[in-house]
């Protein structure tokens, strides 16, 4: 195997090892948040309770629990869009060790292609048949180049992700947090 595939395999396990940490510190996270976040139908109605009927202007503490219950809404739907995005991360991980094992064969297949044709057997070979062999080589040597510099930046993009997530998932617990102790005082105060 070639210093580059070496390579590319130790980028791809350090990659994988990383994501695979966060993911250990991630799903904890997002367990807890189920267990402590209010329903969203029930936050849904409240605030349809609140609103009233059309015309009719709420008070000043309505509007402020409006504005919480609505804060609560918001903060929930970001929370969903995080479990998303980390079960996207997921399974690309779960993908990402057949995916390195598939580009490293191709590697290993072009290279002992290439090896295989020595210069005996192209010596014989038009010139036409040589360019047009060089052209495909070429052409696959970039759809190849081209795949990997996608698998680079998913990879990278992979390894990044975690962190977005561990921190868009604090902010949406905080938010959660405040919303639920706002909704807490509003049916505590009526």
């Amino acid at each position: 195997m070639s210093a580059k595939c070496h390579s590319l395999t130790g980028v791809w396990r350090a990659g994988l090892t990383i994501c695979l940490l966060w993911l250990g510190l991630l799903l904890p996270l997002v367990a807890l948040s189920e267990e402590v976040l209010p329903d969203p139908q029930a936050v849904e109605a409240r605030l349809a309770e609140l609103r009233g009927e059309e015309g009719e202007t709420p008070s000043a503490a309505q509007q402020r629990d409006i504005e919480a219950l609505e804060a609560t809404l918001a903060a929930l739907e970001r929370l969903e869009a995080v479990n998303e995005r980390l079960a996207a991360l997921e399974q690309r991980l779960e993908d990402a060790p057949a995916e390195l094992l598939r580009l490293e064969r191709e590697m290993l297949q072009e290279e002992e292609a290439s090896m295989a044709r020595s210069i005996a057997d192209l010596d014989g070979l038009p010139l036409d048949e040589l360019e047009y062999r060089q052209q495909e080589a070429v052409f696959d040597l970039q759809q190849l180049q081209d795949r990997l510099a996608e698998v680079n930046a998913q990879l990278l993009s992979a390894q990044t992700l975690p962190e977005r997530v561990q921190q868009a998932i604090g902010e949406a617990m905080q938010n959660a947090e405040r919303s639920r102790r706002a909704l807490d005082t509003l049916e505590a105060q009526g």
